[in-house]
């Protein structure tokens, strides 16, 4: 096997799949449906300052949970007197998707197959070259919903970034 073209195979494809006509990296223009596209949109969900999620967190926290940012419809919530903004609720729920999206890891698979072996596989996962077939597969790891109690976090992690470079 040449291990040579097999890098110069997989860095052509790579290149192809992600950047080819279709990819428009500047302008942010990716397939539709793609795995890039679905998390660049994700990360553009956030457009509040740090500084608004942090304090729209500190008002409500206590009132607040997971679910009721994951999952609440467009209304203002109520909790024993205290009421929330539908407003606030979306800037915390686009904070933490946006957190979600720059966190995880994009994984590809190649694996060297048989000609005839790459025909009982979909198309759209097989690249051939003259003398090699490979099969690919892409995925996504650790796209873990993150806590409401994460904004503190990375809150406090920004002020000590900030005290250590002044």
């Amino acid at each position: 096997m040449q291990h040579s073209f097999t890098k110069n195979v997989i860095i052509h494809f790579v290149f192809f799949f992600f950047c080819f006509q279709f990819c428009d990296f500047p302008s942010g223009n990716l397939p539709d449906g793609s795995i890039l596209g679905c998390l660049f949109r994700m990360q553009q969900l956030h457009s509040s300052s740090a500084d608004d999620v942090y304090r729209i967190y500190s008002q409500h926290s206590t009132h607040l949970n997971e679910e009721i940012v994951y999952f609440s419809e467009s209304c203002e919530y109520k909790s024993g007197g205290h009421s929330v903004d539908f407003g606030d609720i979306l800037i915390l729920r686009n904070y933490l998707l946006f957190t979600t999206a720059r966190d995880c890891s994009v994984l590809l698979t190649f694996r060297e197959v048989d000609p005839g072996e790459a025909l009982k596989i979909p198309p759209e996962h097989v690249i051939r070259s003259k003398e090699n077939t490979f099969v690919f597969n892409i995925g996504l790891t650790d796209l873990d919903p993150k806590p409401l109690n994460r904004i503190h976090k990375h809150q406090r992690r920004a002020i000590e970034g900030f005290r250590t470079s002044q």
